[in-house]
């Protein structure tokens, strides 16, 4: 009876830590930016599950999905599209990877003690790769290492392992706060530590070893901020008109939606851009749509500039496809003379808004996608040239994923044009600051340029360093929801970064010392199972 009730307060009290530590987290994201928090935040909830009896651990990692899933992305509930059984059903399904974390973790902390010190963090990197690349389920939101993205010389080492070695960083910290903790816990006595099991011990040497890790990814920080490119490459302009598109528009509306667009491109070109960038989803019809053609190419001519648009473009070289729409989402370049002269059609389509997946297999009911065909995606990543200048253009879901936002820059692109349409977050939504994030870890994995366009903000100029250089935001700085321009000279790129090179290589080291782990402990069972005689 007594031990029963011990175990119930030992894992009240952990749940306790594990709600603590996911709430820590949540806040080290934006709005709340308190990125220092990610240092310390985690390693209440690796206290818990590390101490935890199997079937506790799994309730705990499981609790910690869902309470830092729901303290995270609570903002999708502004979105129009998203309802409350909607977004329950996402929180449950993000909960399950902290869950499979749970699992690896407690049984690397139980098979091999002394090495969850690194296999803890490589772990937590291999979840959240798994998160990040899982198919039409993949999420990339809100890494670990996002927390970082206002800390240049932490964030630098990405150009090496991408945002995971930045996770791997701080899930090692929190990992040795968690270990300390539990000793001095176990040391203080039984009561101390309620109905926690000792770590391994925290040997000197390890200790060393995990300190030595953010004091070497910090110096190489400091070194490498320096690296914004070759200065003056191209001039642009971004412009933000905080003018949203919507289905059905009357002539009327698509003209007055393409002036404001085009007052705010010419009085920009007083500037001599190289080029003036209007986000994704600008044109209120289709490129080839009456409205759409001759607002652009006038716009164009009449600055004097390159003009790049976006909007749904229609695929005439595909054949139909039974059970798709022949247009995709696409960015179109427009010279000075007002003649097309590029067109990129979007190849990483979003699910259940761009494409419906295993469609004609599941029946996916309405109140997950309202969808009835897909788009078509387009089959190759295009780059646009000005001036020997290359440039690529990810739209929107495509710069979430930095294995493929690399691909433009190790194909030739010397600067990214990030576009995106995220007014359907609504005014009060800290979604736009998130995917900046993202976006800074964009520019450092590659050491690019990226000039960000959105319909209604954040539009903003990112540095090869990663540092966010300018924003368009009104008199009392909002950024968000406002109109304006922004132009600056963006340097060129002038490296092509290990990252760029390989990828997620570091990753896939992580996953794979999870995996060696996982088939050690099957086969040391494996053979401590008694054997049964015929």
């Amino acid at each position: 009876m007594n031990s029963t009730a011990g175990n119930r307060g030992g894992l009240a009290f952990s749940a306790g830590l594990t709600i603590a530590s996911a709430i820590l987290l949540s806040v080290a994201y934006p709005p709340f930016n308190i990125g220092f928090l990610a240092w310390l935040g985690l390693a209440p909830f690796l206290l818990a599950i590390g101490h935890a009896r199997r079937a506790d651990a799994i309730v705990l990692g499981y609790l910690f999905g869902v309470v830092h899933g729901a303290g995270t992305y609570w903002w999708a509930l502004k979105i129009d599209s998203v309802n409350i059984p909607n977004f329950i059903v996402m929180v449950i399904f993000f909960g399950l990877y902290f869950l499979l974390f749970a699992v690896l973790y407690h049984g690397a902390n139980r098979r091999f003690p002394a090495g969850v010190l690194v296999l803890g963090p490589a772990q937590w990197v291999a979840v959240e790769y798994l998160r990040a690349n899982l198919g039409f389920l993949a999420f990339p939101w809100c890494l670990l290492g996002h927390s970082q993205y206002r800390y240049l010389p932490v964030v630098q080492i990405a150009d090496i392992t991408g945002v995971y070695g930045v996770s791997f960083t701080l899930a090692l910290v929190n990992q040795l706060l968690a270990g300390t903790v539990g000793q001095l816990l176990w040391k203080s006595g039984p009561k101390a530590a309620g109905n926690f099991r000792p770590m391994a011990n925290i040997a000197p040497l390890r200790v060393v070893v995990a300190l030595l890790v953010p004091l070497l990814v910090v110096g190489y920080g400091w070194k490498r901020q320096g690296s914004e490119g070759v200065p003056g490459g191209l001039r642009v302009a971004i412009v933000q008109p905080n003018r949203i598109f919507h289905n059905n528009m009357s002539l009327m509306q698509q003209v007055d939606h393409m002036r404001a667009y085009a007052e705010w491109s010419l009085t920009a070109a007083r500037m001599r851009p190289h080029l003036i960038i209007w986000p994704a989803s600008s044109l209120p019809a289709p490129y080839q749509a009456r409205v759409s053609r001759f607002w652009t190419e006038m716009t164009a001519r009449r600055a004097g500039s390159y003009l790049l648009v976006g909007g749904t473009g229609h695929l005439k070289d595909s054949p139909p496809v039974p059970g798709e729409i022949p247009y995709s989402n696409g960015e179109f370049l427009v010279s000075p003379q007002g003649v097309l002269v590029g067109q990129y059609n979007k190849v990483h389509l979003l699910p259940f808004n761009e494409y419906i997946p295993l469609q004609g297999i599941i029946p996916w009911p309405t109140w997950v996608t309202t969808l009835k065909l897909s788009f078509i995606p387009g089959k190759e990543l295009t780059l646009f040239d000005i001036g020997g200048i290359r440039f690529g253009t990810p739209i929107c879901w495509e710069n979430m994923f930095p294995d493929f936002f690399r691909k433009f820059v190790a194909r030739g692109a010397h600067i990214i044009v990030a576009v995106s349409s995220e007014a359907f977050f609504g005014r009060s939504s800290p979604a736009p600051y998130q995917t900046l994030a993202m976006s800074v870890f964009r520019a450092v994995e590659n050491r690019v340029a990226i000039a960000r366009a959105h319909q209604t903000g954040i539009s903003a100029v990112i540095r090869p360093n990663g540092r966010i250089e300018d924003t368009i935001k009104d008199r009392s700085g909002n950024e968000f929801h406002v109109a304006g321009f922004l132009v600056a000279d963006l340097p060129v790129r002038n490296e092509m970064t290990f990252y760029t090179r390989y990828g997620d290589l570091f990753a896939f080291s992580c996953i794979g010392l999870t995996a060696i782990v996982l088939l050690i402990a099957f086969l040391r069972r494996r053979k401590a199972m008694p054997e049964i005689a015929p």
